[in-house]
């Protein structure tokens, strides 16, 4: 579905999704997330032919599959409970020794838990529906 979707990104919104990646890259490095971007680049030590060969596809990718999941999500009039965002904060948490509840909800912030939930229905309910050939 991903593959045979047509929807145009802005560039803005691509580059956005680029520095993500690279943040994302520098915390499993152990590296500051919030340096910048050319930083990171430069610490992490990718050269613009990898960044245009593997960094940007990748957040096309991620772009659009948020898209998909988002549009799925609308269409089946999905929501999320505040029960559903606690369990999300709370595994998290678990996952993070020594974090609590709050302090997830505090540093993702309730909307981005929110659109990740909706996002985990979305896809939970593309795999019910999905049929296996072969």
């Amino acid at each position: 579905a991903i593959d045979n979707m047509r929807v145009d990104i802005p560039e803005k919104m691509i580059q956005d999704q680029v520095g993500k990646v690279l943040q994302s890259y520098a915390e499993r490095f152990g590296m500051d997330p919030q340096a910048p971007a050319e930083e990171l680049i430069r610490m992490v030590g990718i050269t613009e032919t990898i960044m245009k060969e593997n960094i940007e596809p990748q957040a096309i990718s991620q772009l659009r599959s948020s898209f998909l999941l988002n549009a799925v999500a609308e269409a089946e009039g999905l929501t999320v409970s505040e029960e559903e965002v606690n369990a999300f904060a709370d595994q998290i948490a678990k996952a993070n020794f020594g974090a609590s509840r709050d302090d997830v909800l505090r540093y993702f912030g309730r909307a981005f838990i929110e659109e990740e939930v909706l996002k985990d229905k979305a896809e939970g309910l593309i795999v019910k529906a999905a049929q296996v050939i072969g």
